[in-house]
């Protein structure tokens, strides 16, 4: 009999010991260790973004200072150009009415008569030598402003050349500093959310260190035996509000909880705090649902979690379960219109106190806090204010 009762109490803490997820210290620090350096890496990350866009800045900087110097440059040759367009057409029309002009005077060919006019052969010689050097002036002249006039037109040529490419190099640069200022954003949405995980788990070790745990300390057997709720956190990674408690308007009805979804449609769903499973239940409409009972310095709360689509392994009826425990995973059982999580948390204990002894007073008890400002989950987690806006990390 005495060995049939000895190996009762074996199977009883074999019993125990599966049913009570064993947690150490020790894994939380090594959670807060592993979260910070994640936040360490993104913030090194972040730094190096910062470097390669205002890298990329001050090349854009320098582009623009290159083209505000051709585009000075373009204006000072069409301007040139002008003048030197304008000097050929003048010294044209100079040249076409002084041989206008002698042609009149001398009722003949001006070139002809002014050189074969000569009284003698030196005069002869002097004439011919004004008029080819005349012709040869208005020749070279116009040749010379003529070739300029090319060389400007093709300097132009390559100005707009060169102005192509730099703008098609800015638009690199502009598409770039698009994608390293969404990365950034990323960083830093990302950083802000590790360094919340940090914040938790700094929080999480050090009350559990008050409470006399050690790294090797599995926390509510080793210490922490009163197993209280510890730090209240959001039930999943990710995701977004998308109904408030007591939103008549969007529900028709006074509404309890908090509704939270998430683009994954099968998001794991964790309990806001260690606590105790009271019910694993499907409600009335279908809805597959699982409360638990917390305690903290001295209060209870009730924690209520419905519209899953499974349960986890380890929710059965008076387990006690830690905050990184699976409870299930979200589903759109019951009334529901999508996969969500509709998330009560009371400041009571649901079947046991007198408040909460029932739905419809736990609903009268939610109705009378709420005049008094009382938000349900947001007085304990936090959730994001506007609907659809994103959280990540617990």
């Amino acid at each position: 009999m005495k060995k049939l009762f000895k190996v009762s109490i074996l199977l009883f803490i074999v019993f125990i010991s599966h049913s009570i997820h064993a947690i150490t210290l020790g894994e939380y620090e090594a959670k807060l260790n592993q979260y910070k350096a994640e936040l360490n890496s993104n913030n090194a990350k972040i730094n190096s973004t910062n470097t390669a866009i205002a890298a990329a800045n001050n090349r854009i900087n320098t582009i623009n200072k290159e083209v505000n110097s051709l585009l000075k440059e373009k204006e000072v040759i069409i301007k040139e150009m002008e003048d030197n367009k304008v000097e050929i057409d003048s010294l044209k029309k100079k040249t076409k009415k002084l041989i206008e002009y002698y042609q009149m005077s001398q009722s003949g060919n001006f070139y002809i008569d002014y050189i074969f006019d000569s009284k003698d052969i030196s005069t002869f010689i002097y004439r011919y030598s004004v008029v080819d050097q005349f012709l040869e002036y208005t020749k070279n002249t116009t040749k010379r402003l003529t070739d300029t006039i090319n060389k400007q037109e093709q300097r132009q040529k390559d100005i707009i050349n060169i102005q192509g490419k730099l703008a098609n190099k800015k638009n690199e640069l502009d598409n770039q500093l698009v994608k390293l200022g969404t990365d950034k954003a990323h960083l830093v949405e990302g950083g802000v959310s590790i360094k919340k995980q940090v914040e938790q788990y700094d929080e999480i070790v050090n009350y559990y260190k008050k409470k006399g745990c050690k790294s090797n300390h599995v926390i509510g057997i080793d210490c922490a035996k009163d197993f209280e709720a510890g730090i209240f956190r959001r039930p999943m990674r990710q995701g977004y509000v998308t109904g408030y408690q007591g939103d008549v308007a969007t529900y028709g009805y006074f509404h309890q909880g908090v509704d939270i979804s998430s683009s994954n449609k099968r998001e794991p769903i964790y309990p806001v705090a260690n606590g105790k499973v009271v019910a694993v239940y499907t409600d009335g409409y279908g809805g597959k649902t699982v409360i638990m009972t917390h305690y903290k310095e001295g209060k209870y709360y009730t924690s209520v979690y419905i519209h899953m689509d499974s349960y986890g392994p380890k929710i059965r009826v008076g387990n006690d379960i830690t905050s990184d425990d699976l409870i299930g995973y979200m589903g759109s059982s019951g009334w529901a219109t999508g996969p969500h999580l509709h998330l009560e948390i009371v400041p009571c204990r649901y079947y046991f106190d007198h408040v909460c002894r029932n739905w419809w007073a736990k609903d009268k008890y939610i109705r009378d806090l709420a005049a008094n400002g009382y938000r349900g989950a947001y007085n304990y987690i936090s959730l994001p204010n506007r609907k659809y806006e994103w959280f990540r990390g617990r």
